[in-house]
């Protein structure tokens, strides 16, 4: 089968002869062409939108990067304002620690009646050691941030800690002394065993007030009113509290190194054996029971088991 392509021009008409297969052959070639554009149309295509899906890739991790830096950084931001609130709390603290311990040791120095330039507690301690990133002092690991700031609160703490750490050592002292005089103040026996009343009997030989022949009273008499207060003249531990053979209702107190007093002739007692008395605690009431002729205490005192003159212990002055 042919065809015939008439073409017709100023020159005249020209015919064309056209077998079949140079149709086939021009339709092939035009489809061809046609596919091979819309392919490499296609392939640019994917390309781009490759390029472009890489590229949004890119910019949504490089957002989620930032992202996480800026919690990162805002996580040690609040971690470090936090820290440097807690310092700051600690260094109050601290602070008011130190004031009320200067102001007890003061007052107490003034009460003793103790040299205050021994026990100075206004003056700061001297310092040294390793340097403020060797102490363990319980803060951020490494991978902390801990600004300038922080650091001087450090300082500042740690010199704090250190002149309490003096302050209480110097208290710690200063109780010893204040305790070792407490104990010697208490036992150091002085005074009359009444608040009122006179003394009616010394020490020594005199007649007995029962048959009237010589005889050596051992002890101190003090009469007064029945009933009125009888008192420790110095601390100890109740060793006898009850009645007892010629003394009637009886207290003895054991003062340590040897020395025990007794107080006789109670109307009642006030303690028990084993108390622990204190200079100056109502102990008894007087009255005139066991072997008396009316109300008043028969005092004495006893040293290493042998009575002796309480005169110098009734008139001496406190320690």
């Amino acid at each position: 089968m042919s065809f015939t392509l008439l073409h017709r021009d100023e020159y005249g008409t020209r015919s064309f002869q056209f077998e079949r297969w140079h149709l086939l052959l021009v339709l092939a070639i035009v489809i061809f062409l046609s596919v091979g554009a819309a392919l490499a149309g296609l392939a640019v295509g994917l390309d781009w939108r490759k390029s472009e899906t890489m590229v949004g890739e890119g910019i949504s991790l490089w957002r989620e990067e930032l992202y996480d830096q800026q919690q990162h950084l805002l996580a040690m931001r609040e971690k470090t304002q936090a820290q440097l609130i807690e310092l700051t709390t600690r260094i109050s603290m601290l602070q008011a620690q130190s004031i009320r311990l200067e102001g007890v040791g003061q007052r107490v120095l003034a009460h003793a009646g103790l040299d205050a330039d021994e026990f100075d507690f206004g003056v700061d301690p001297g310092i040294g050691g390793p340097q403020p990133g060797e102490l363990e002092v319980g803060l951020p690991s490494a991978d902390t941030v801990v600004t300038e700031q922080s650091n001087d609160f450090l300082k500042e703490m740690n010199l704090l800690t250190e002149r309490i750490q003096k302050q209480s050592k110097q208290l710690e002292i200063l109780e010893t002394v204040l305790s070792n005089r407490t104990v010697d103040t208490e036992m150091f026996i002085t005074g009359r065993p009444i608040v009122k009343g006179w003394l009616s009997s010394p020490y020594g030989m005199r007649r007995d007030p029962f048959h009237g022949k010589k005889t050596w009273h051992r002890g101190v008499d003090f009469a007064g009113k029945s009933g009125s207060d009888i008192v420790a003249t110095g601390g100890g531990i109740v060793t006898w509290a009850s009645k007892r053979h010629g003394y009637g209702l009886m207290v003895e107190v054991d003062h340590g190194n040897g020395l025990t007093t007794r107080y006789a002739h109670a109307k009642s007692l006030l303690v028990d054996v084993g108390d622990i008395v204190e200079k100056g605690q109502l102990i008894a009431t007087m009255g005139s029971s066991g072997r008396s002729t009316g109300p008043h205490v028969h005092y004495e005192v006893w040293r290493d088991g042998r009575p002796i003159n309480p005169a110098k212990f009734i008139y001496r002055k406190d320690s």
